[in-house]
């Protein structure tokens, strides 16, 4: 039997590494995006990854993703270590279960169809999804090194377990749920073995209560300066927490679920009120460290359901996002593995053979979907690669890579675009490929600015109730201007969720008409003191004319906050409104 489950475990690691071989793309897609402010000059390294993407906080997989990018220049390369990630932990998975009960049974197949399940196709073909794939191998690492093992005490596997659970809240929010139980039974173990007779075993007690407060600590140190998110949209909730709960908490069995939901939900919920239970009774009763661990885990994985129900709620038919499959898997791999190792014979595989069960029903439906979904990102990236190669013009070359790629932001996708063409990245790496052409004149603007140029790119955050275009200080925009022009008008605020969060500058521009073989024109400057913002907030309205005729660049500076040395990012301004005419 052993075998035949690593044959199905190899199957699966190999489909998911061809998978992303046959549907990934070379060009960024969505947050992988983000990884090229840093390598543009945009942040500097250290607040790149200190800094939050939403409500996260990811230093630890973004710097792999850095790493691996500057190794290898290839966006895919975080795709192909997150399948490397999870078929570690699957394996790790199926060695543990063969450990506790002395040999395999075929239904630890379960671990391979569980992490390398091709439903999963958001996280596997997207490199900044290693925050989902790291935290999850961290908790099975604690769980196998820590939980089921004799040895969890030596020094060597107590820092390898504190290093898992100190590497939790490096994660963002996936992580950071799960750590604070994780922390404190590490504490727990090293106090109750402080004094244990043999030396070995005493310093790997003081490692694990030195890790596990250091852990804690870290969970504090997150949430310094810790704001609601600029984009964050609560709308009312259409289901209940309870089934948004159950619906994460069954996310792992694939986003093929729908169908079956009502079979399923009530499945894992009684199932695994029951195993937790018999597994929580056990460890309570006989202090076991191994059930206390386990249920160490299970409270996480209901804190991190928990905590998507209420901060992540998905209001359609699906209740799940499809990039969050993996992360409560860790949460069967303890009910199961704890089964094995703390209940009665006769309830031991019962947990295990059930999981295996309901994932190979749920498998031809996860394959089907991402076979889909892989075909889609082909066929997205295809239409991309045909109109750089064809020279389709700007216009058509921007609304493929906004619409397919960046999920509808035009501005982002035109700075990334030109920032590819410049750096000769993909789409335009080939070298028979034409250059990303600049506009050849200046548009009408609607909601946000579209430049010519501009040394930063603009975010489009919902802020205040509506849709602003943010800036961060120093930046320019530049503007054509053509002989039938006359004027350009802005708008320019601080958003309130800004003012609240900390005291701002105040805004500093000025306003520069560039003609050919001319000094700069000043046209005027924009500016609204700190002490004006706060008596009286809101959008300010600028206009600014010029008499005759001219050919040239309008050019928009927005300047520094005077005696600051680097920009804070809660120093952005909005822009909206603005029109040449």
């Amino acid at each position: 039997m052993c075998v035949f489950v690593l044959l199905v475990w190899i199957v699966c690691t190999v489909n998911a590494l061809r998978f992303i071989a046959a549907y990934s793309s070379k060009v960024p897609y969505a947050d992988d995006c983000v990884l090229f402010y840093v390598r543009s000059g945009q942040n500097s390294l250290l607040d790149y990854l200190w800094s939050l993407h939403n409500e996260h906080r990811l230093p630890l997989p973004k710097l792999v993703q850095y790493l691996l990018y500057q190794w290898s220049g290839d966006i895919r390369s975080g795709m192909y270590l997150q399948a490397l990630i999870y078929a570690a932990t699957a394996l790790g998975c199926i060695l543990a279960a063969r450990r506790l009960r002395g040999g395999s049974r075929p239904w630890d197949i379960f671990f391979a169809l569980l992490w390398l399940q091709t439903g999963n196709y958001e996280n596997l073909l997207m490199g900044f999804q290693l925050c989902i794939a790291i935290p999850g191998a961290c908790v099975c690492s604690v769980l196998i090194l820590g939980a089921f093992s004799e040895r969890r005490l030596w020094p060597s596997h107590a820092l390898a377990c504190g290093a898992a659970t100190l590497a939790l809240p490096l994660c963002g929010g996936g992580g950071l749920l799960q750590a604070p139980a994780l922390a404190l039974w590490l504490v727990w173990l090293g106090w109750t073995q402080r004094f244990h007779a043999g030396a070995r075993e005493r310093r790997g007690a003081r490692i694990c209560i030195g890790l596990g407060l250091a852990t804690i600590a870290l969970c504090g140190l997150y949430l310094i300066g810790f704001r609601e998110p600029p984009n964050a949209q609560y709308a009312p909730l259409a289901n209940s927490p309870l089934v948004l709960g159950l619906a994460n908490l069954c996310a792992p069995f694939g986003p093929d679920y729908v169908s079956w939901r009502p079979v399923l939900m009530p499945a894992i919920a009684s199932a695994s009120a029951l195993f937790g239970w018999l597994i929580l009774r056990h460890g309570w009763r006989a202090r076991d460290p191994r059930a206390l661990g386990v249920c160490a885990v299970l409270v996480g994985g209901a804190l991190l359901v928990g905590g998507i129900a209420f901060g992540r709620p998905v209001n359609g038919p699906l209740l799940v996002a499809n990039r969050y499959i993996p992360l409560p898997a860790p949460f069967f791999v303890a009910l199961t593995l704890g089964a094995l190792c703390v209940l009665r014979p006769r309830w031991r595989e019962a947990g295990l053979a059930l999981a295996c069960l309901l994932m190979l029903l749920a498998t031809p439906g996860s394959i089907e979907s991402g076979s889909a979904n892989g075909t889609q990102r082909r066929i997205w990236d295809a239409e991309l690669q045909e109109r750089v190669e064809k020279r389709a013009g700007r216009a058509a070359i921007l609304e493929s890579y906004a619409l397919d790629f960046m999920l509808g932001q035009p501005n982002l996708a035109d700075w990334l675009l030109r920032h590819y063409s410049d750096k000769r990245l993909p789409p335009f790496d080939d070298p028979s490929h034409p250059e990303y052409p600049r506009a050849p004149a200046l548009e009408r603007f609607g909601l946000h600015p579209l430049a010519l140029e501009c040394s930063e790119p603009p975010l489009l955050r919902p802020l205040d109730g509506e849709l602003l275009c943010l800036v961060k200080p120093p930046t320019t925009f530049d503007f054509a201007v053509t002989p039938a022009q006359h004027s350009f008008r802005i708008d320019v605020c601080v958003p309130a969720l800004l003012l609240r969060w900390k005291k701002h500058p105040g805004l500093h521009g000025r306003v520069l008409l560039l003609l050919p073989g001319e000094r700069p024109r000043v046209l005027g400057s924009l500016g609204v003191e700190a002490q004006q913002l706060e008596s009286a907030p809101g959008w300010h309205n600028f206009e600014f004319k010029w008499p005759e005729a001219v050919d040239g660049i309008l050019q928009l500076v927005l300047d520094a906050p005077p005696g600051q040395a680097a920009p804070n990012a809660a120093d952005r301004v909005a822009l909206r409104h603005a029109h040449v005419e």
